[in-house]
């Protein structure tokens, strides 16, 4: 799906100014020119029913909001990359909103984060408890380090 909306998205762009796009970007407009009408419909189809799956699964369980990392790592050591989307993918497949926050050093220094995914259509439900959760985050990484008790 992405692939197609970004070449129907950049046509008349990259029809004036294709010498000048990135070659991942001009990779990925052409891999979307290879992509019909068709196969696009059943894609938005098979995204509905991936929704609506995991609405019905939220709601069984109980589940207000879907906590998971933001990646599968601490952020890159350079500006090379962003690293991979993976830990992304579900849920923006999904049209789901999401919400990333900082959740404290990884053992080499670098950032972690905490991913919120919220329901469906409920962005603002989303900020709301994400404002929530990052205070206490940051209450958390402010504390004091907890010693050792005492042994027996």
């Amino acid at each position: 799906m992405n692939r197609y909306e970004v070449a129907r998205a950049h046509a008349d762009w990259f029809a004036r100014f294709g010498d000048v796009y990135r070659p991942q970007t001009t990779a990925a407009i052409r891999q979307g020119h290879a992509i019909g009408d068709t196969d696009y419909a059943a894609a938005r189809q098979r995204r509905k029913a991936f929704r609506a799956r995991l609405a019905t699964d939220r709601a069984a369980a109980g589940i207000d909001l879907w906590i998971a990392p933001s990646a599968t790592g601490p952020a890159p050591a350079d500006l090379t990359t962003t690293g991979t989307s993976i830990m992304c993918l579900p849920w923006s497949n999904a049209g789901l909103p999401a919400v990333s926050l900082p959740a404290g050093p990884a053992a080499n220094g670098l950032p972690l984060g905490l991913q919120l995914i919220g329901n469906f259509g409920a962005d603002e439900d989303l900020l709301t408890a994400a404002a929530g959760i990052e205070d206490v985050l940051n209450a958390a990484s402010t504390a004091p380090p907890r010693t050792a008790g005492p042994t027996a």
